[in-house]
């Protein structure tokens, strides 16, 4: 069995306060009562109760934060830095994802609220408002990570999808593409804003560069790769003349680029995201690589501040993407499909 805090306190000589005090870091406590205490408090194997502390101290230093997949390399990237950020600042995070279920994404913010946390940074899935809701009821603070829904007037640190949809557009014009097509999730997250905006950025550049882009070069494709391998053939079908392709991320942009070169064509290719994988000399994926790690910093810090301060947040930032140039559009030279058949 566990020591207690009296037992603590009777075999070192002091007060419970005292053993209390002697575990907070900057506390009144001498290093010399202090150094007593956790020697006694080792060899008694005790443990404060933290939860306690928290609930006497009237605040618990732990921040939640609300992914879609923490499988996808992108956000699992986010949460580390949003982890190293609150740790640095003296804050634990929860780490907690919907898998892009509404009804997840409910569940899990009423367990943040269980546990008491001070703020929560949350990836919305966007096909509710009723996680966003039970925030304001209870007057958490919250800020939205990396997106957040076309008609969100709430506090938010997200990437420029617009500015990536205007990258990939420029590039694919540059190498010559004449017959673009644009592959986003299908399903609820066919009206995720992020890819809204994607798409918004992508057809300003092609109508201003007089390249025909419509619904019909529009594919929903899933964020995986085994559904990008699939989604190739469906574009082929109604386009075969298709000559440069932008996946919603890099995971995708694989499967499709997997597929492209089983069946023989030369296609230029873009993702999102930016992944280590992408870089390596046998994939070489052209990629918009987004500020994930400044997004995720910059959210923390305004959260954080927002608790320490006592002040609302206000914070609304989207931040600037930039495009890596690799060998899946730069060795194609002047895009052409070579139409073999499969």
């Amino acid at each position: 069995m566990k020591a207690t805090i009296r037992e603590v306190a009777r075999s070192a000589g002091v007060s419970e306060t005292t053993v209390s005090l002697s575990f907070q870091p900057n506390s009144r406590i001498s290093e010399a009562t202090k150094k007593k205490v956790m020697r006694v408090a080792g060899e008694l194997k005790y443990m404060p109760n933290q939860a306690a502390r928290n609930l006497r101290q009237g605040g618990s230093k732990m921040l939640a934060i609300l992914v879609n997949d923490i499988t996808n390399p992108f956000y699992a990237r986010m949460v580390r830095t949003v982890e190293a950020t609150a740790r640095a600042r003296g804050y634990n995070v929860i780490v907690m994802e919907s898998q892009w279920v509404s009804a997840c994404e409910v569940d899990a913010v009423n367990r943040m609220l269980e546990a008491r946390v001070q703020g929560v940074i949350i990836c919305q899935c966007e096909d509710s408002d009723e996680g966003l809701k039970l925030l304001k009821r209870y007057e958490v603070p919250y800020i939205a990570l990396d997106s957040f829904p076309i008609d969100y007037d709430g506090p938010y640190v997200a990437n420029d999808m617009i500015a990536a949809g205007k990258l990939a557009a420029k590039h694919l014009i540059e190498v010559g593409c004449k017959n673009p097509a644009l592959v986003i999730p299908k399903r609820g997250r066919r009206r995720f804003s992020s890819f809204i905006r994607l798409r918004q950025g992508f057809a300003a550049v092609m109508k201003s560069g007089k390249i025909p882009f419509g619904q019909s070069q529009i594919f929903n494709a899933g964020l995986t790769i085994g559904e990008g391998q699939e989604v190739f053939l469906q574009i082929l079908d109604k386009m075969p003349e298709v000559d440069g392709i932008l996946c919603g991320n890099d995971l995708c942009a694989l499967g499709v680029m997997e597929a492209i070169e089983k069946y023989g064509y030369k296609i230029a290719v873009i993702g999102i995201d930016d992944l280590p994988v992408s870089s390596l000399a046998k994939i070489s994926l052209t990629s918009i690589q987004q500020p994930c790690t400044a997004v995720s910093e910059q959210a923390t810090e305004a959260i954080i501040d927002g608790i320490e301060k006592k002040e609302s947040i206000s914070l609304q930032k989207a931040l600037t993407p930039i495009l890596i140039k690799r060998n899946s559009t730069l060795l194609t030279g002047i895009v052409k499909n070579s139409m073999r058949k499969h």
